[in-house]
């Protein structure tokens, strides 16, 4: 039976580059022939370290033994090259992965502008930024490869002798804390970015977006928002009609879910929401006011219609 030495390889380039969190995102949007191109580059260079590293344990003497198990075992040429660069391949996206996670690997792609216009309202109301300052990728994955373990290992050796300490003062803040301290839930809330969300069934939604999920194209991607109020659009006249108000309180019990998950496929459009802007154009928005042009005004009333109005005074 022929074996293919690349074969193995093209898969671990694969797994690597679709399973990893800050890549997952861009392979999700190629099509097949790229993908499989970017599957064979990764894949090639974990072939030349493999490479590399099965010449290196050949020059030992463990390395002679280590060939005829393999070969006895899988009788083809390159087999231990080809099985080693898969697992070049699976170590590093369990690396990466480790450290660069799902949260990072998001906020990198909104800072270098890898998102649309929608996907970028939704995380500017989630994180409430508007601009990130990234490093490039090749010196990002360096340093996360790299120096971050080794920094954030010394971090914690340092820290071990008054961990006590500082688990009582740098100790996040659940929600249960943000129930018990209503200044803390205040603040939380305080300025939240709203954007407004038309949906396709013509229902409406004003909140701030809490969470998004990792937007992939082969997934049903969605966001949490926390609503402030939501309404619908008239059909006749798509003048949002405001039918429920949500009370801030709902959302500091946490007790209660927080906010709601919605499908960005079931989205018609989304815009950041302004106050002032909305109540101006809502209160101009009736056709039948005086800003109405004349070629849309009602027809000119017939005779029968004016007599009976002037006979029984009505305007």
């Amino acid at each position: 039976m022929p074996f293919n030495q690349l074969l193995l390889p093209l898969i671990g380039g694969f797994l690597l580059i679709n399973f990893t969190h800050i890549t997952s995102y861009w392979t999700s949007r190629q099509s097949k022939e790229q993908l499989i191109l970017a599957a064979a580059f990764a894949g090639f260079l974990a072939l030349i370290m493999a490479r590399v590293l099965v010449v290196c344990v050949m020059q030992t003497p463990l390395g002679p033994h280590l060939y005829s198990a393999l070969h006895s075992a899988a009788p083809y040429d390159g087999i231990g090259t080809s099985l080693l660069a898969v697992i070049i391949c699976l170590v590093l996206r369990y690396w990466i992965n480790a450290v660069w996670s799902k949260e990072d690997a998001a906020l990198w792609l909104y800072g270098n502008g890898m998102y649309n216009t929608l996907e970028r309202l939704f995380y500017y109301s989630f994180l409430r930024v508007e601009q990130v300052q990234t490093r490039p990728f090749v010196s990002e994955l360096a340093y996360r490869m790299f120096r971050f373990p080794i920094r954030r290992f010394f971090a914690r050796f340092l820290s071990t002798s008054d961990s006590d300490r500082s688990a009582s003062s740098e100790a996040p803040v659940d929600d249960a804390d943000l129930a018990d301290n209503p200044d803390a839930c205040d603040q939380e809330l305080d300025e939240p970015i709203s954007i407004m969300l038309s949906m396709k069934d013509r229902k409406v939604y004003v909140g701030w977006v809490q969470w998004v999920a990792p937007l992939r194209v082969d997934e049903s991607p969605y966001i949490k928002i926390v609503p402030a109020w939501s309404g619908y659009r008239d059909p006749s006249t798509l003048r949002v009609e405001v039918t429920d108000r949500y009370d801030s309180r709902l959302f500091k019990d946490p007790v209660i879910p927080r906010g709601k998950v919605i499908a960005i496929g079931d989205i018609a459009n989304a815009s950041l929401y302004d106050r002032d802007a909305f109540e101006l154009f809502s209160s101009s928005a009736n056709p039948l006011d005086q800003s109405t042009p004349s070629n849309l005004a009602p027809t000119s009333l017939n005779p029968i219609t004016r007599f009976l109005r002037t006979f029984f005074g009505s305007k």
